[in-house]
């Protein structure tokens, strides 16, 4: 179950980046036993062309910020993971919450790198209604994931 988990947490991001614009290189689940808990872990990633190193070629080529929208987007990005995994999922937010600590970080980087900390509380929601809207999608994307292991 919670492979299952993890593949709708990475297909959310996966779709959302696609709705959203955001270029994304490659989605991946993978089963790894991890020996500190002993049992199994489930980890996924998702790969971004727009990510820290589009705001990094921003700052290196001396512009003063990127767009606020590329930086909205990548935190809905970010916040599509958990958003997802619970809505579409069932996941526990409690566990999630604990499991996307990388996610959180990221929104974190993004949102101390905005003119105007955004309103989380409205990103929040506009990811939650992109989810639902996207359903189909993303439940296709993680039986995808489940399948193949990566895409």
């Amino acid at each position: 179950m919670i492979t299952t988990f993890v593949a709708y947490h990475e297909a959310s991001h996966v779709i959302m980046a696609e709705v959203l614009g955001v270029r994304w290189v490659r989605a991946t689940v993978v089963l790894q036993a991890d020996p500190t808990r002993g049992g199994k872990l489930n980890l996924g990633s998702v790969d971004y062309e727009d990510d820290d190193n589009t705001l990094d070629r921003w700052f290196q080529a001396g512009r003063d910020r990127p767009s606020e929208h590329l930086r909205h987007a990548l935190i809905m990005v970010c916040m599509a993971g958990a958003i997802g995994e619970t809505l579409l999922a069932g996941a526990d937010p409690d566990f999630i919450f604990a499991g996307a600590a990388s996610d959180r970080a990221d929104i974190e980087r993004l949102v101390g790198r905005c003119r105007k900390p955004p309103r989380l509380d409205r990103l929040h929601r506009a990811t939650a209604h992109l989810i639902e809207k996207h359903r189909g999608r993303i439940g296709d994307k993680a039986r995808e994931l489940l399948i193949h292991g990566t895409v």
